[in-house]
């Protein structure tokens, strides 16, 4: 059941969208992210047993255009669960430049953002 809800997500998120296109004026480009969350090293094994999932939506403000790159500036706003640890809910910015190599491109950027984190973990008051 999990691999088909992993499935059907992917099949969604990947199929071509005509929200994008331009109606008479500048649109901004719509980004959304399923992921999955762990506090582990890096292991492919149990990605997604137990599933810890999240979501992202985001948009690009682009700042300079040149005849090989791009300068934008990204604004998300997310929120994901760690069943049994931690609920966090963020706002993020980044700055980044993107150079197309005819139809490839590469990223960098570099952003801060606010994270607000509401334990599930049972908390100790002292008695005084």
């Amino acid at each position: 059941m999990k691999i088909t809800c992993f499935v059907f997500f992917l099949a969604l998120t990947t199929s071509t969208l005509l929200a994008q296109e331009k109606l008479g004026g500048k649109s901004l480009p719509l980004t959304l992210t399923l992921f999955t969350e762990s506090v582990s090293l890096p292991d492919f094994h149990n990605t997604f047993s137990p599933a810890n999932w999240g979501i992202r939506i985001g948009t690009e403000l682009p700042w300079k255009s040149g005849k090989n790159g791009l300068l934008f500036q990204t604004l998300n706003v997310g929120y994901y669960r760690h069943k049994g640890l931690q609920k966090g809910f963020y706002l993020s910015t980044e700055l980044g430049y993107r150079h197309f190599f005819g139809n490839f491109f590469a990223d960098a950027t570099l952003g801060g953002g606010f994270l607000c984190l509401t334990s599930e973990l049972p908390r100790y008051e002292s008695a005084n």
